[in-house]
């Protein structure tokens, strides 16, 4: 469960709660995803094509007793070309998104979140026994979901570094004696056996966690409630499945699942519960030096989920200040200054903590406690001067463009892709695990046999 959709909420002029929820509604696991134009599927004829070319055929003979004018031409071009072109999934931002019947009832199966604190008389009877400027909690809160992660995010690293290695030791040492036909069988046998199980676990037993997570962590912090994916189930399928897919060789990695799971950690661990196992810890119903009784409302799940997800960020590239930004920038749209040390400070206890179990896996090697990852040094530095020139600007400028254009290409090719998918996989289970197991056949295959013919 590796693959995101590609969004463009920013290009949609409606609620960002609402906008959200269209993102997160990806072409994966058991969700579908729901174009922000008008929904044609469910026409009385059932065709879509012809629907779409009557209406087209009707635009088009309505224009034409028009006054050819160049403006009713090019209304006429566009229309038929946002009708027929079936990629133009996004509206422009300044035409206000029609609700379509179809659309409104899948937005009503989703609840809506209330941030704003509470200020009912018996909360503000509540904040009066409570001591003044008592943030050591949030602190500690922080601290603690940042270790956490940071154990999380070294396990996982770990496991994909084993299940890597048994293939890659396997695989150089029939291929060192001339083996092709064996190590092709293993490789893709193996390869494809991992994949297998890790789509097995999401399919079957966690649904909610397919996808990279990061859409559905954009929605829930933007006040949109998503079940089931914050509980230990989702938890333990997102750790093993990602550690199992990222093994096997698939082009996938593991940062938007960490992100995922920086949050679920952030969510367990400062709401003190799991309604999954039924159980809930005796500090989340206590008001004591450590107690989390004053956490359990939306604001601060909130809050401390948005730690989460940069502290996991922060643990998957060994940056700190990375995982700050990624959050301000990308995921909340509530902020505040005392937050934002706050989750800066989680940042750094989840890096510091994966680094320093990595210092004692190198101990137990090698002897030397304190050693931090190599991997994780700065690899750049600079030891020549380049000078510059005003026409340097030129090739500068034809970059930009075509990286551009190469990107809304890829886009359109991507939500077309993503149709597809939808179309022929659907809510099919066994379509939905055959899928990257013939990537993966797919994929061993070439690069066993194709250094071959070189």
């Amino acid at each position: 469960g590796m693959y995101s959709a590609v969004h463009g909420s920013s290009a949609y002029n409606g609620p960002w709660i609402i906008s959200t929820l269209f993102v997160c509604r990806t072409p994966v696991g058991d969700m579908e995803y729901i174009p922000l134009v008008e929904d044609r599927t469910s026409s009385p004829s059932g065709d879509w094509e012809e629907t779409e070319l009557q209406d087209v055929a009707s635009s088009s003979r309505n224009e034409n007793s028009r006054q050819n004018t160049s403006s009713d031409m090019w209304t006429s071009f566009t229309r038929s070309t946002a009708r027929a072109g079936r990629g133009w999934d996004f509206e422009s931002a300044k035409v206000s998104h029609k609700f379509t019947r179809e659309e409104l009832g899948k937005l009503s199966a989703y609840e809506s979140i209330d941030y704003f604190p509470a200020c009912s008389s018996v909360y503000i009877d509540w904040l009066r026994t409570q001591p003044l400027a008592r943030n050591y909690d949030r602190w500690f809160m922080m601290a603690c979901i940042g270790f956490t992660v940071g154990l999380t995010g070294y396990a996982l690293y770990t496991l994909i570094d084993i299940v890597a290695s048994i293939k890659l030791e396997v695989m150089t040492n029939l291929l060192g004696h001339g083996h092709i036909f064996l190590g092709w069988l293993f490789c893709t046998f193996y390869s494809t056996s991992l994949v297998f199980v890790a789509s097995a676990l999401v399919v079957y037993v966690g649904p909610a966690a397919a996808s990279s997570g990061v859409p559905e962590m954009m929605a829930f912090l933007n006040g949109v409630h998503l079940p089931k994916v914050f509980n230990i189930k989702t938890l333990l399928v997102k750790f093993l499945s990602c550690a199992l897919s990222v093994g096997s060789g698939l082009p996938v990695g593991p940062e938007g699942p960490m992100i995922h799971v920086g949050a679920m950690l952030g969510s367990a661990l400062s709401q003190g519960e799991s309604t999954t196992l039924g159980c809930v810890m005796p500090c989340a119903t206590s008001d004591g030096f450590f107690g989390l009784k004053r956490f359990r409302n939306n604001k601060d799940k909130r809050d401390f989920i948005t730690a989460g997800v940069a502290a996991g960020v922060a643990v998957a590239f060994g940056a700190p200040v990375g995982g700050l930004l990624f959050a301000f920038e990308e995921m909340a749209s509530f902020w505040q200054q005392s937050l934002g040390w706050r989750i800066f400070f989680c940042c750094i206890c989840g890096v510091f903590a994966s680094g320093m179990f990595k210092s004692v896996e190198i101990a137990m090697d090698e002897g030397h406690f304190g050693l931090f990852d190599n991997q994780w040094n700065i690899p750049f530095e600079v030891t020549r001067t380049v000078s510059t020139h005003a026409l340097a600007t030129l090739p500068a400028i034809a970059i930009g463009l075509l990286c551009g254009t190469m990107g809304a290409l890829f886009t359109v090719i991507n939500l077309k892709v993503a149709r597809l998918r939808q179309q022929f996989i659907g809510s099919s289970k066994w379509r939905r695990m055959a899928e990257p197991c013939t990537v993966i056949f797919i994929l061993s295959s070439v690069v066993v046999l194709l250094p071959l013919a070189f």
